[in-house]
């Protein structure tokens, strides 16, 4: 009888419905929730999908982990300047614009440090001034 609805928090209802309540311990996981995946074999545990990432839970929405270091999130836009390497600069919905580079001699690849934040709030476009 039990269902979660997506969207800005995660409602929960606990009679197929009828009544509705705010799911416990969202708190502090980031909202505009798009995706939900039950475990068919343990439906203690879930995993959301939204626009700060992803969260997992393993006791039904009690209490929630978002996983920072999962680069994940919803471009709207790209834009690439004309250094070599280049660098990318992407405008993230409610996650602001970010840049980071192309390539990276690194041997463990490009790390999320390795991104810089260039604005606040929905990002959208980004367009680099090609002269620069």
């Amino acid at each position: 009888e039990r269902i979660y609805l997506g969207g800005v928090q995660i409602p929960v209802s606990d009679d197929g419905g009828r009544t509705w309540r705010e799911g416990d311990g969202a708190e502090g996981i980031h909202v505009d929730h798009h995706a939900m995946w039950i475990d068919p074999n343990d439906s203690e545990h879930i995993i959301i999908g939204n626009d700060g990432g992803v969260a997992f839970t393993f006791d039904r929405g009690e209490t929630w982990r978002h996983h920072a270091n999962l680069a994940v999130g919803q471009f709207y836009e790209v834009g690439v300047d004309m250094r070599d390497p280049y660098y990318v600069c992407g405008g993230l919905q409610d996650n602001s614009s970010w840049c980071g580079p192309s390539q990276t001699l690194n041997g463990y690849g490009i790390r999320n440090a390795d991104w810089y934040d260039v604005s606040g709030g929905d990002g959208f476009y980004n367009q680099i001034d090609p002269t620069d």
